[in-house]
């Protein structure tokens, strides 16, 4: 990631990286970094430099220890809080997120995944190649929470090289079922736009949230 150059109240200053085309290696090493980088951990999720920002939306980082947990109270659910005071959820698709989150522990269960350093908001609009051809991510939401939700959104809107995703699970193997949680990780970014953008993808988001709570 490009570096910190200076933070003031009035703006944060980062190093400027050249876009060159991507080397042959471009995929194979963003797939192989980010899952180096989705090693690190700790006992939390949550994030030691406190909340931060999706987008324009404030993204709280409380510790949790609870993958599952995390992320219903502290995406699904804090993103329903926001669009129930914006008044862009009718009563019934406030009920139906209700019953979604009511069932999260569950869907969530991931018994081998620990807390991971993630992106947060990772599609193709925030990875580039840099100088030498290689791999950089910027304009992170980062925080420690479920590796699988970084992967999810790479799929978000259009998805990354097959060779990234061999050479990801090359490097960490995914757990089983993970395709089967796409969709729910995805919904919070879904709900994000709809809040920033309104459109159709609240309508995404509620077709997601039926499917797993009817």
């Amino acid at each position: 990631m490009p570096q910190v150059v200076a933070v003031a109240a009035e703006g944060l200053a980062l190093e400027w990286v050249e876009r060159t085309a991507p080397s042959p290696s471009y995929w194979s090493a963003l797939g192989r970094g980010l899952a180096a980088q989705h090693r690190l951990s700790r006992p939390a999720c949550g994030f030691d430099a406190g909340d931060n920002f999706i987008g324009r939306t404030p993204q709280p980082n409380p510790d949790e220890p609870s993958l599952a947990v995390f992320f219903r109270d502290h995406r699904l659910g804090a993103m329903q809080r926001l669009l129930r005071r914006s008044g862009q959820l009718t009563t019934a698709q406030d009920a139906a997120l209700d019953r979604l989150r009511d069932r999260i522990e569950a869907l969530l269960d991931v018994p081998g995944e620990r807390p991971a350093l993630l992106h947060g908001d990772l599609w193709g609009g925030n990875a580039m190649s840099g100088p030498a051809g290689e791999p950089v991510l910027y304009d992170p939401a980062a925080h420690y929470g479920c590796r699988e939700a970084d992967l999810a959104m790479t799929e978000l809107f259009g998805g990354f090289s097959p060779t990234f995703y061999g050479a990801y699970s090359e490097a960490f193997a995914l757990e089983d079922g993970f395709r089967d949680r796409v969709p729910l990780y995805n919904l919070y970014h879904l709900l994000n736009h709809a809040l920033l953008f309104g459109g159709g993808y609240l309508g995404q988001a509620m077709s997601i949230v039926s499917r797993f709570a009817p």
